[in-house]
């Protein structure tokens, strides 16, 4: 582990090293995705009324990002002075590129949607930093969801385990699947329909097989899972 010298709880980002930070949100997201159960990848029970009993796992890792990406967003925006804006930024840039390099591809996307907020968009400098950032835009062309996904889905394909998806994508697959499918047709199965789900069903498994080989830094475990967001109205006024 890429340890700080802080003594005690750690209550500031900056006193995690970029690294460390990645290694260890990586740890708590693949924690999460690896509980997904198959039954709550079949029919769309994430949008069900009883998703909460039928999609627990699921709705979790959403919550998680949600999380996430609002904690990002209100750091940027608390910073009173550019100078620090920008020097937050620049820091989750570089927390992509290890996401990137650990094949978190979840945490890229968090990254990017906290920086393409609307609260932070707004901000003009902010928004010349990421159009001047080669990286930055890199990792949001592969994350790209024109052409439903089509750069990311190459990558993911490429890529050789641990890794953490995004979820969101197989959540598209599924809803397209669903919408666009009968499960009954003429009195009889439609089968087809079921392998189709079976087969998104299987690329999450089979991701879920390869634990990260990851050493477990309780500091900065639970500085990670105290974090608290403000919310989009609060980080819009502070922006």
């Amino acid at each position: 582990p890429v340890l700080s010298k802080v003594k005690g709880p750690i209550r500031k980002l900056k006193d995690v090293k970029v690294l460390e930070l990645a290694r260890q949100m990586t740890l708590i997201e693949y924690k999460l995705f690896s509980r997904i159960q198959p039954q709550e990848l079949c029919f769309a029970a994430w949008t069900k009324e009883d998703k909460e009993i039928k999609a627990p796992n699921l709705l979790r890792i959403a919550r998680r990002f949600n999380t996430v990406v609002w904690w990002m967003v209100g750091l940027v925006v608390s910073a009173k002075k550019p100078s620090k804006r920008e020097a937050i930024v620049n820091k989750f840039i570089d927390l992509a590129i290890q996401f990137k390099e650990l094949n978190n591809f979840n945490g890229i996307m968090e990254v990017i949607a906290a920086l393409n907020s609307s609260p932070i968009i707004r901000l003009d400098e902010i928004k010349r930093k990421l159009e001047s950032s080669a990286h930055f835009q890199e990792l949001k062309d592969i994350m790209s969801h024109e052409s439903n996904y089509k750069k990311y889905r190459d990558t993911l394909n490429k890529a050789n385990p641990p890794l953490v998806p995004y979820i969101g994508s197989f959540q598209t697959d599924l809803v397209f699947i669903e919408d666009g499918n009968r499960l009954i047709v003429k009195d009889q199965i439609h089968f087809f329909k079921c392998y189709l789900i079976a087969e998104v069903i299987q690329q999450v498994q089979q991701y879920q097989q390869t634990p990260y080989n990851l050493t477990k830094v309780p500091i900065i475990r639970d500085f990670l899972e105290g974090i608290n967001p403000l919310d989009e109205d609060t980080c819009w006024n502070l922006s």
